[in-house]
């Protein structure tokens, strides 16, 4: 949803009153940033300059990327509770050694294309 939701407190304020008691609700967000685990996607990483290519274009359509590590925080402050955060690797390239890592990065290359 990042990218398309213009104001996240008022999209979670909306959440909680369509929200029946005991309901939840579930996001899959993407971090709009490239990082690896050795270090070797730098800022200057073709990867890495598109990612900040994409948050700029997103600024100036009015829509501006919201952090992933902060999309907790702003639903705590409109009355959301129980909120559990997960995170999770997705590969871009096929250096993964890992068979599940490799099958994700195959998923992500498919989607991808």
């Amino acid at each position: 949803m990042n990218f398309s939701i213009q104001n996240w407190t008022e999209y979670f304020e909306k959440v909680i009153q369509n929200l029946t008691p005991g309901g939840y609700v579930e996001l899959q967000e993407m971090d709009d940033f490239c990082a690896s685990d050795d270090g070797t996607i730098s800022d200057d990483h073709a990867q890495s300059r598109w990612c900040t290519l994409l948050g700029e274009a997103a600024i100036k359509l009015g829509r501006s990327y919201q952090p992933t590590d902060q999309l907790a925080t702003i639903m705590k402050q409109v009355g959301l509770t129980d909120i559990v955060e997960t995170q999770f690797k997705w590969p871009i390239k096929r250096w993964p050694k890992e068979k599940k890592y490799k099958e994700l990065e195959a998923w992500n290359n498919q989607n991808a294309s």
